[in-house]
């Protein structure tokens, strides 16, 4: 048995969860005590996999597209973001990853480290998502524009093609932002609210 089984065995144990199914409470599955540490490092992995391919498509479009520096500027700040966006979550992914640190606390510790890193990168991907949003929205107004006049300069000197873009901002700032949060919530929801149940629970004991 490995070292993660080991300790998911103990955690088990303390919450009385040892070898049941996964429970449906209400309306919803949950991971079962074996699986959850795997299904969290899982579905980190995938979130970082996604933004290098995030990154690496920046790349090629700025050695590949041909066009001007407006359009230069804009890739360039998009992969800026996505570079802040990995230096939120890479952190906790690594930190998550080093199994072997982690196996020398206590079941409620390691919970409570998981627990505590998972609120920390979805904090900070929120605030980054809500952040960032009205910028997206301009960008992709600013790119649309240069695809089709060759220059954004058109939309600085037009007050009603500024007030549609700083009207779609507005628009689609707390639609970005909410998007952000429903992802989240959707990937770690379930996760966040086992890790607190059984630490609630081990508390108790």
């Amino acid at each position: 048995m490995s070292d993660l089984n080991k300790l998911w065995k103990e955690i088990s144990d303390k919450s009385a969860l040892l070898d049941q199914a996964p429970l449906e409470r209400e309306g919803r599955l949950q991971p079962s005590p074996f699986n959850l540490l795997r299904a969290i490092q899982t579905r980190n992995r995938l979130k970082v996999y996604l933004l290098y391919a995030y990154l690496i498509a920046c790349v090629v479009l700025l050695f590949f597209l041909e066009s001007n520096w407006e359009s230069y500027s804009i890739l360039g700040t998009m992969f800026l973001f996505g570079l802040v966006n990995l230096w939120l979550v890479l952190p906790a992914y690594l930190a998550m990853k080093r199994q072997n640190s982690l196996m020398s606390g206590s079941s409620l510790e390691v919970l409570k480290f998981y627990h505590g890193k998972l609120q920390t990168m979805i904090r900070r991907e929120n605030l980054i998502g809500a952040i960032f949003a009205p910028f997206a929205s301009m960008l992709g107004f600013l790119w649309a524009f240069i695809e089709k006049k060759g220059t954004a300069a058109g939309i600085f000197s037009d007050g009603r093609l500024l007030a549609i873009m700083l009207g779609m901002a507005v628009i689609i700032t707390p639609l970005g932002a909410w998007m952000v949060v429903w992802m989240n919530r959707k990937a770690f929801g379930k996760y966040l609210d086992y890790l607190e149940e059984n630490i609630a629970q081990l508390k108790e004991e």
